[in-house]
């Protein structure tokens, strides 16, 4: 990965589909990093039995279905290098994740709707 730098401002955003496939493990996720070690605090957790790494996007809804995600890059900034996918199920739990469509995005959030969709009849 060519070095990326996280303004940490909600500018930039990760952006995939996920699924998973088998028993739970006990940590599904997505994040950046500097060296071979994996940090918690620049780690989002999106499914798994362990709450390690940041949650606030926690909420896979299981089955084997995909599900899209962007995580908007608020919680830090620095200078990255790596791109982290974890399957922490050294539990020995048979469990398969994919994910699809992966990118680093720029992210504008959208303006909330002040309008009124046609009128409804209760």
């Amino acid at each position: 990965m060519r070095d990326l730098a996280v303004a940490g401002d909600g500018s930039q955003a990760i952006c995939f589909d996920y699924k998973s496939i088998g028993v739970q493990a006990e940590i599904n996720g997505v994040g950046l990093d500097t060296d071979n070690s994996i940090s918690n605090n620049w780690f989002y957790r999106i499914y798994g039995t362990q709450t390690w790494g940041l949650n606030d996007h926690y909420g896979y809804t299981g089955g084997g279905d995909w599900q899209f995600y962007t995580i908007v890059l608020d919680n830090f900034s620095g200078n990255f290098n790596r791109f982290v996918f974890t399957n922490d199920a050294d539990g020995g739990q048979a469990t398969n994740i994919y994910y699809m469509n992966v990118r680093v995005t720029q992210y504008t959030p959208q303006a909330p709707s002040t309008g009124f969709d046609a009128e409804e009849t209760l």
